[in-house]
């Protein structure tokens, strides 16, 4: 499935492991991101909506630490 915003491409996909979800930007400066879809839609909302708070902060692009970004 892909559901496209005009600054995110939120793709749903099984992701290895235990990873609930991921983003990346791409060459346009648009957010993607990748969901797990082996979790509940709970869980999968929980995860789309924590890696939104990732692009809201633009975290990709500060100095932080990932272990500081994931707080």
């Amino acid at each position: 499935m892909l559901i496209e915003g005009m600054d995110y491409v939120v793709r749903m996909m099984s992701l290895p492991g235990d990873i609930h979800a991921a983003v990346t930007f791409d060459n346009d400066g648009r957010a993607n991101i990748y969901v797990n879809t082996d979790m509940s839609p709970e869980a999968q909302r929980r995860a789309l909506d924590h890696e939104m708070t990732h692009v809201a902060r633009d975290d990709l692009y500060s100095h932080m630490t990932i272990r500081d970004a994931e707080k």
